[in-house]
């Protein structure tokens, strides 16, 4: 039996992306789609690295006291940090213990710190070589973190983050039941819930293009390909700002001999990653033999950002989920509960 702790944290570089799946699921119990044994789960620690009550107490009382034993060896770990120990019964093969901040208003430092202990996570997740790692809403429990604000700072800590040499699929639970994601920015709630009620009248929504059996005018490999070219970006780049996993991006810009169309919420992504406009977007729809629907909520999510030209992937996924409609990219892959 393995005991004691995993070798240390080492620099990593950068590289390629990080998709993001958000699941609804028990962290200490959570099924990967591949259903082997997840490579590390992330528990909410306290600076002790102690048993606590929530997501911590489940994680300990479910790894067993092997772990509580590696957890006492590192004397603690500071807020906006982590530590790593092997899972022991978990079903997973490593647990990063990360050290979220205690909510006081937000004026002390909370939102970097709280950054700073997914990051952190991050890199011991991808340094112990771990083809995913899932996450909690760190410091959303006891530690009064508003659940909304968490989502947000997760999102961005982890959307943005690029893994060393290869990929890496990320998951963020979002139990305890009952939590849905929030809307962000929040400055423009208002309007985008008018836009939601009347946005259809847009003119993004004024025709529908290439209707069911048209043949494209360009196809969308092709479509891709030359974006691609004009912004120079390698394919990495262009998948993670879509978050979207490699082979998934692959499947698009060269898809296998009678595959069928990809999902209409990937090319969204692709649309948001390349920055078009609302009119390249129904170009980019239109090589796929698509077009935006002013009855589908994530399209009126969707259209509402193109026309402010906002392109965040990971802002756009929140506001359509949070309005009624569905994630973007890799997070398309799951299912509301």
């Amino acid at each position: 039996m393995r005991t004691g702790k995993p070798h240390n944290l080492r620099s990593c570089g950068k590289g390629c992306s990080v998709p993001l799946i958000i699941v609804n699921e028990d962290i200490t119990g959570i099924k990967i789609e591949s259903k082997r044994k997840i490579g590390a789960i992330v528990n909410a620690a306290n600076p002790q690295l102690a048993p606590g009550g929530g997501v911590c107490g489940a994680v300990f009382e479910k790894a067993g006291k092997l772990m509580v034993k590696d957890c006492m060896a590192y004397g603690g770990c500071p807020v906006g940090e982590a530590k790593i120990t092997f899972g022991y019964k978990l079903p997973a093969t490593y647990v990063i213990h990360a050290v979220g901040p205690v909510w006081q208003g937000g004026g002390e430092n909370e939102p970097t710190l709280l950054r700073g202990a997914y990051e952190y996570a991050m890199e011991l997740a991808v340094t112990h070589d771990c083809l995913e790692v899932a996450f909690p809403l760190i410091s959303s429990g006891i530690y009064g973190y508003p659940k909304d604000l968490a989502f947000h700072e997760a999102v961005v800590a982890l959307g943005g983050y690029l893994s060393s040499s290869r990929e890496i699929d990320v998951y963020l639970s979002l139990l305890p039941e009952g939590f849905r994601p929030p809307y962000a920015p929040r400055d423009l709630k208002d309007e985008l819930a008018t836009y939601m009620r009347d946005g259809k009248d847009s003119a993004l929504f004024s025709e529908r293009k290439a209707p069911s059996g048209a043949v494209p005018v360009a196809p969308l490999p092709e479509f891709l390909a030359n974006l691609l070219k004009i912004k120079g970006w390698p394919k990495e780049e262009l998948a993670r700002r879509a978050n979207l996993r490699a082979d998934e991006l692959e499947s698009v810009l060269a898809p296998a001999e009678g595959a069928g169309p990809p999902p209409k919420n990937w090319i969204l992504a692709l649309a948001l990653a390349f920055g078009l406009s609302g009119t390249e977007t129904l170009g980019l729809l239109e090589s796929a033999g698509m077009w935006l629907d002013p009855e589908s909520r994530t399209d009126l999510a969707v259209a509402f950002f193109l026309e402010k030209g906002l392109n965040d992937v990971y802002m756009v996924s929140e506001a359509s989920y949070a309005n009624g409609g569905d994630f973007l990219g890799a997070l398309s892959r799951v299912a509301r509960p």
